[in-house]
């Protein structure tokens, strides 16, 4: 499940995530929705164009940070499945497809 800008103007969200590369960010989202957690991808499209001057962010509701950022922690010791970075992939084919919110 995707949060988007349109189905979270009244949620607060809080960016549990940043990114110089959208392969990374990408790969954060996938494991996060995964899970469970609906997350946001913010600012893919400015990384993608100038990934060094933009960071992506990714975000997640306020009452999801502590799983977020538990799920995000162990995944940095420990490589990604295939799963995942299909997963990956097709949001960053997506992204460059379609755009997303910046």
């Amino acid at each position: 499940m995707s949060l988007t800008p349109e189905t979270t103007s009244d949620e607060q969200l809080v960016t549990v995530g940043t990114f110089t590369d959208l392969a990374g960010a990408g790969l954060a989202k996938s494991a996060l929705e995964s899970a469970g957690i609906p997350a946001l991808l913010r600012s893919a499209n400015a990384n993608s164009l100038m990934p060094f001057a933009f960071e992506s962010q990714v975000q997640v509701r306020v009452s999801d940070e502590s799983a977020a950022r538990e799920l995000l922690e162990s995944a940095e010791d420990t490589p990604p499945t295939e799963a995942e970075v299909t997963a990956a992939e097709e949001t960053q084919e997506t992204l460059s497809e379609e755009g997303t919110e910046d």
